[in-house]
């Protein structure tokens, strides 16, 4: 029975070039250890889930704490980052800004003080170990993007918005595996998948010149903010990752057509730049 299911799977995907894909999670927060099984589940892994960014996790608690607040960064010295709370309050027709308090995260060890008001510290801490144990829908977002992008390819069909994608008909199987794990955290994946003809194929050719495209620039910008303090291991990053949108690109050339020439362009001018602005640090570091 599994056999002749996977017989009539094989066969309804063999005339398709992939799959338009777009999902959505119904619940506004998911727990952290429903979120690792899930992974597990679904053959991925649950160290996929990386912890937040202590800051993201402060950001979102004090989204939670502001009460007509303000909270803005006001200072940084190594692992520890000064936020001030400012109160709004409406006097007549106009709002009236009142400085409330400041607010330190060490971003290390997520250890908050603010000895100006006790009361919002405790509260504050109280509220990041609430939220560090769930997951927003806009979390798991995120979290598919970099699955996808680490294990396979995710182009998106409208940029401005990027509520849809394109998954190309080798990661079908990753995509199996992703539409279990939505499945489980209680969202749902849909797919559709593109026919191989000449229209399908022109617009997904769009989808993936643009997709690519975009990360090609992604990494001109990082490359062009370069300078003498720059890491080698940064620039070995860069080089690495170079060598990645070639591959990509020779993995898509049947999809690219007649824009192959514009990736392979974009690909020499990437290559080039980085070799003269690592010679400009070069010379600047030789100079000082």
């Amino acid at each position: 029975m599994i056999d002749s299911l996977t017989k009539l799977r094989d066969m309804r995907y063999s005339n398709v070039i992939g799959e338009i894909i777009t999902w959505d999670i119904h619940s506004s927060e998911v727990p952290v250890s429903k979120i690792r099984e899930a992974l597990d589940n679904a053959g991925i892994g649950a160290k996929a889930l990386k912890d937040l960014r202590m800051r993201s996790v402060f950001t979102r608690a004090m989204n939670k704490l502001k009460n007509g607040r303000l909270v803005d960064e006001v200072s940084r010295d190594g692992d520890s980052i000064k936020f001030q709370l400012t109160r709004k309050e409406k006097r007549n027709d106009c709002i009236d800004h009142y400085y409330d308090c400041i607010v330190t995260l060490n971003v290390d060890t997520g250890l908050i003080t603010c000895p100006e008001n006790k009361e919002l510290e405790q509260q504050a801490r109280d509220m990041i170990d609430a939220v560090s144990g769930v997951r927003s829908g806009s979390d798991l977002s995120r979290l598919v993007q970099k699955l996808f992008e680490s294990r396979a390819d995710l182009f998106s069909i409208n940029p401005r918005k990027g509520v849809a994608y394109f998954v190309p008909v080798t990661h079908r199987e990753f995509a199996d595996r992703v539409q279990q794990f939505f499945r489980e955290c209680g969202g749902t994946l849909e797919r559709f998948p593109v026919p191989d003809d000449g229209e399908g194929n022109s617009s997904v050719a769009t989808a993936i010149d643009f997709g690519l495209a975009e990360m090609g620039k992604e990494l001109e910008q990082s490359i062009r903010e370069w300078d003498e303090t720059t890491r080698d291991s940064t620039k070995k990053r860069a080089e690495k990752r170079i060598e990645e949108l070639r591959f990509k690109h020779q993995c898509y050339a049947e999809y690219l057509g007649s824009k192959q020439n514009e990736a392979k362009n974009q690909l020499e001018d990437l290559t080039k730049l980085m070799l003269e602005v690592g010679s400009v640090n070069k010379e600047l570091q030789e100079i000082k």
